[in-house]
């Protein structure tokens, strides 16, 4: 990876500093007492790169000299052997400049694309702020607890937060997916038709058409003065009575079946909580996952405070045997109980979002329940609508029929004499009617019932295909994660491997990485142990390995900035983390503050700057 050279930098208005320009060279150390700006010089290096703050609780505003609206940054670095200035103010948009020969002149470079910048610094700023920069406070998160499940490393570095989200919504558009193809289903003809019925309709309705046409036939050449049969206005008349029962009874099923425009109102409200519910609920194995995290901190907390008991029976380091002071364990001892009611507070709050979450739960399955009801009942109303409607034109076929009989004196309902002769052509008649009526409203339920299944056959196919779209979608997710993770954590075990040897010291606390458990984690082997047995120093040569190896790695700047890393350390540590930094200077540039002028004076090499 291309890296860039840091040659200067030129503050104005920033932090405690009007106009203060500082040069770096390959070993750089900045001297200078508390309150002088060593730790703004460090934000406005991150700021001038990046635009934000490298301390994730502050804005950029912060940075302004106090009583100032605005301030500037203004950064010179090197790469490719071309020169570049980038200046950025904190209200502003950034400018950069390009110089490639150094008798040039300054070229403005255009950022109106936004991997414009990045092309020039092309590594993230969470790499950055985890391979390139040595922050104190993460430091002393590191010092003090170390969780099973660090999110502050690689898994802010490659999104992994973010992956997850993507994997759970594809994994819920999976399962939605899935609920669509079973109600699809459900609602599906559990009876489908059958084509030979069909054609055996057909083929009674050819031959009742044909034996009516014969008998019309012959009928026409009847003598002319016969008259109807009243057995055909009575069967017509009974037929036309039972449909109207039909109706009746069809009608009144149907008012007792609630309005299908309140259903389909229900049932664009329930869909529309489900969609806000999907949205808005963090994933359940989220808050599990912090539960368990948060139930191994309580653990760890109560373990100390039996360890603290022990030490105040017996007030002596178990190490060395040097005296401890019983104000100081006092001071850990309420120190440690503070942290402890935080934990136990926070464990709370998780323990009542995960409650809410399954109450959110159970209104869902209820929710997806009553859909399911709604959708039979509204195929219930259509069905019950379709039949209205076919035994409504049924009567009013009968209804045209019965007509004929009008100003037929009432005679005609019985039966006598004059319509013997016409009695069997006009039953037979009446007959074949009521078999090609019934053949035809046969046939025609039918070819319904097979349109309907013909369209619940390519809907389910259309459901199936997105389900199916869904869990290959979500199995890519997952294997891409999985991939992701195993190839970051492969790198970063070779480079921890490079680097112990200048940490050999560290050997026997047995420093591993390991993705037995939830990728991706960095976790020292029995930390719950050895990351206590070990001193403050080790534990900070141990936090700068580590870094170090994941900016190998995972990619840096080419620069390594540490604020103030040798506080609290002996002469001899001193030593040891002076000769640790001039190896590391000779890979990477390296820029240490500090306030210990004998600290400072242990570099012998390099540029010192005094603020």
């Amino acid at each position: 990876m291309e890296t860039i050279i840091l040659e200067k930098i030129t503050l104005e208005n920033i932090g405690c500093f009007v106009r203060k320009t500082v040069s770096f060279s390959g070993m750089t150390t900045v001297f200078g007492e508390n309150r002088t700006g060593k730790s703004t010089l460090v934000y406005s290096l991150y700021f001038a790169l990046y635009g934000t703050h490298l301390n994730t609780h502050l804005k950029v505003a912060d940075l302004c000299r106090k009583g100032e609206a605005a301030g500037c940054v203004t950064l010179h670095f090197r790469k490719n052997g071309a020169a570049y200035k980038l200046r950025r103010a904190t209200d502003a948009l950034p400018r950069l400049f390009r110089r490639p020969l150094p008798d040039a002149a300054w070229e403005a470079v255009a950022l109106h694309d936004p991997d414009a910048l990045a092309a020039v610094v092309p590594v993230r700023p969470e790499t950055a702020a985890i391979g390139s920069f040595f922050r104190e406070s993460e430091l002393i998160y590191f010092l003090q607890d170390m969780p099973r499940y660090n999110q502050t490393l690689l898994q802010n570095l490659i999104g992994m937060d973010d992956s997850l989200i993507l994997r759970s919504r594809f994994k819920k558009a999976r399962s939605r997916a899935r609920d669509v193809q079973r109600a699809i289903a459900a609602a599906a003809p559990k009876h489908l038709p059958d084509p030979l019925n069909i054609e055996l309709a057909r083929r009674r309705l050819a031959d009742a058409e044909n034996a009516f046409a014969r008998l019309e036939k012959t009928h026409q050449k009847a003598p002319p003065e016969r008259r109807p049969d009243p057995t055909v206005y009575k069967l017509l008349h009974q037929q036309h009575q039972a449909k109207r029962q039909n109706l009746a009874a069809l009608k009144t099923l149907a008012s007792r079946l609630p309005a299908p425009a309140s259903l389909k109102e229900e049932k664009e409200a329930i869909e529309t909580r489900a969609k806000n519910t999907a949205e808005t609920t963090a994933p359940a194995e989220e808050l599990q996952r912090r539960l368990g995290g948060v139930t191994q901190k309580i653990d760890n907390l109560k373990l100390r405070q039996r360890h603290l008991e022990a030490l105040e029976r017996r007030p002596a380091c178990p190490v060395c045997e040097q005296a401890v002071p019983p104000e100081q364990i006092d001071a850990l001892a309420r120190k440690i109980n503070d942290q402890l009611s935080q934990a136990e507070a926070e464990h709370r709050s998780i323990e009542t979002g995960l409650a809410e979450m399954r109450r959110i739960q159970e209104a869902h399955a209820l929710d997806r329940k009553r859909l399911g009801e709604i959708e039979r009942q509204l195929t219930e109303i259509g069905e019950i609508q379709r039949r209205i409607q076919d035994v409504t034109e049924q009567i009013s076929v009968l209804e045209a029929d019965l007509k004929q009989f009008d100003g037929i004196d009432g005679g005609v309902r019985e039966a006598g004499a004059p319509f013997e002769q016409a009695a069997a052509p006009e039953a037979q008649r009446a007959v074949l009617q009521e078999e090609i009526i019934r053949q035809r409203v046969a046939i025609q339920r039918f070819e319904d019932a097979q349109k309907r299944t013909e369209e619940h056959r390519r809907h389910i196919a259309a459901a199936e295909r997105k389900t199916l779209i869904c869990t290959v979608a979500f199995k890519a997710v997952e294997e891409a994660i999985q991939g992701l993770g195993s190839r970051l954590l492969e790198k970063v075990r070779a480079s921890v491997g490079e680097w112990s040897r200048h940490f050999s010291f560290l050997n026997r606390f047995d420093i591993q990485i390991t993705d037995r458990e939830l990728l991706p984690m960095i976790q020292a082997k029995g930390y719950q142990y050895k990351l206590n047995q070990m001193s403050k120093s080790e534990r900070i040569f141990l936090y700068l390995m580590l870094k170090l190896a994941i900016g190998d790695a995972l990619g840096h700047l080419g620069v390594f900035v540490l604020d103030d890393p040798a506080d609290g350390l002996d002469l001899k540590r001193k030593q040891t983390l002076a000769y640790l930094l001039a190896e590391v200077a000779g890979r990477r540039q390296v820029i240490v503050t500090t306030n210990d002028a004998e600290f400072s004076s242990l570099f012998s090499s390099g540029l010192r700057q005094d603020l």
